[in-house]
């Protein structure tokens, strides 16, 4: 819609303007993309709870 307002009225700075507004949702998604493959990267630990869940499942599957 705003390419058709700077076809039709004439002004180029729309062009910036709906940039603008298509870049900054992309540039948002982008942090958070950034933010949890770091902590996945650096080694992100896991609640003990969860370590205790796996490790009662894995010493039954190995008694079978």
């Amino acid at each position: 819609m705003i390419t058709w307002l700077n076809h039709s009225l004439k002004i180029p700075e729309l062009d910036g303007l709906a940039s603008v507004i298509v870049g900054l949702p992309l540039v948002f998604v982008a942090f958070i993309l950034a933010r949890k493959s770091r902590s996945l990267l650096m080694g992100e630990g896991i609640a003990p709870e969860t370590r205790k869940k796996l490790r009662n499942s894995q010493k039954k599957t190995l008694q079978w």
